[in-house]
């Protein structure tokens, strides 16, 4: 019975552990891709309109109202870090060497530092870059829900194990 509980424990762990990391790992990615795909629908808002148009602090308002931004950061900036828009949930600054593409910042919120996932794309042929980031709060909060569910499995399991093993 002791052989056969064990046993058990050692495979439910390790099935656990390799559907938790998939699912956190196809998690992370989905949360990516939720970023890029906002970050290019508010850039193409912007597609066509003219330099001018941008650098309206009013205009940038209007073409942003139709947009939600409760749970999201929005910059929009110049190549020298020149802020011309900015509705931030969370504070943070832009990073001095960024790159188009995904971006990794740190927020500090209560003297704790948390990580922020940032989506940085061109705003047409212009000098302006628009910066969308969302906090990894409810994704945490979710893995961890999903985890703690997980591992409320393992008793059961081996208490069905120990009942149906012995002898």
């Amino acid at each position: 019975t002791i052989q056969y509980t064990l046993t058990t424990l050692v495979i439910v762990l390790l099935l656990i552990s390799a559907f938790y990391l998939i699912f956190r790992n196809f998690a992370y990615k989905n949360f990516d891709s939720a970023l890029e795909n906002r970050a290019f629908s508010i850039a193409a808002t912007f597609l066509g309109k003219e330099e001018s148009a941008i650098e309206d602090l009013k205009s940038i308002s209007g073409i942003l109202r139709k947009y939600d931004l409760d749970n999201e950061s929005i910059v929009i900036f110049t190549s020298n870090g020149d802020i011309l828009y900015q509705n931030m949930q969370d504070r943070f600054t832009l990073p001095k060497n960024f790159k188009e593409g995904f971006n990794t910042l740190k927020a500090v919120e209560e003297g704790e530092q948390k990580p922020i996932r940032a989506y940085i794309t061109k705003l047409n042929d212009t000098e302006y870059y628009l910066l969308v980031a969302r906090n990894y709060d409810n994704l945490s909060s979710s893995l961890s829900t999903v985890l703690v569910s997980f591992l409320f499995v393992v008793p059961f399991v081996l208490v069905i194990t120990v009942l149906l093993s012995y002898k």
